[in-house]
Formats: C-alpha cells, sequence, structure tokens
C-alpha cells in the first residue's frame, strides 16, 4: 500500500494497527512508531493462513507536480457558422462535426457538407 502521512490520523486515530476484512481474507495494517516521511509504504509482509499482516514504513518522496490537464475548463470556441442563403432555403457551414440536434421541436439531421434549411415564411 502507499498511505499519504497526512492520513495517518483519521484511519489509525490511536490504534496501532487497522484491518482490512474481504470474505477470504484479513490485512492487517501496522503503523510505524516514527513517522518520518510523507508516504507509508509497507516494510514487511507475513502471511498466517488467510491473514496478511504488513508492518509500515514512512519514507519520504517528492511531492509529484500538480497535473493540470489541457484545456482545464473547455475546448476552445470553434469558429462561428457560415450561413448563406441558397434560394428558398438556407445553406449553414460549419468547422464543427456534423450532430443531431432539435430545431423547432422536430429532430433534425445535418449532412457533412452543411445542411439546407426551408427559409422561414416571410423572409425575402
Amino acid at each position: 500500500p502507499e498511505i499519504p502521512v497526512s492520513l495517518v490520523p483519521m484511519l489509525f486515530g490511536t490504534r496501532d494497527t487497522i484491518s482490512l476484512h474481504t470474505p477470504t481474507r484479513t490485512v492487517i495494517l501496522r503503523r510505524p512508531s516514527a513517522l518520518a516521511g510523507n508516504l507509508l509504504v509497507a516494510d514487511r509482509v507475513t502471511q498466517d493462513g488467510a491473514s496478511t499482516r504488513v508492518q509500515l514504513k514512512a519514507i519520504r518522496v517528492a511531492a509529484p507536480p500538480l497535473h493540470r490537464p489541457q484545456p482545464v475548463f473547455a475546448p476552445a470556441t470553434p469558429a462561428p457558422a457560415q450561413i448563406e442563403r441558397a434560394g428558398a432555403t438556407w445553406r449553414v457551414r460549419s468547422t464543427v462535426p456534423p450532430r443531431c440536434g432539435w430545431m423547432v421541436a422536430r429532430r433534425v439531421r445535418r449532412r457533412c457538407s452543411g445542411a439546407s434549411r426551408p427559409a422561414p415564411r416571410g423572409s425575402a
């Protein structure tokens, strides 16, 4: 196991050991007497039937840098769609990949090359 030393008070409290039980195994973790480090790892492991005893030791490891995937919050905004009138329809061209969407409470499909829609009534 690898347990941050900062979690020792929460996990062990005032006890020297904690036990983890599964239907077929028991693992007993024994805390070290000195917590000189920032990470607890296994030192000695002993088996006794279905019981495993792990003596932990404290070691010091360098803190890893914070992982900040890019972009952190959202992808960049795509370029706006180009809309042009094509006779009685509208042609919409976009660099965004086509998806199914909802328009005026009915489902519409967009083609990869752009979608043609009838022009709204009253638009000339």
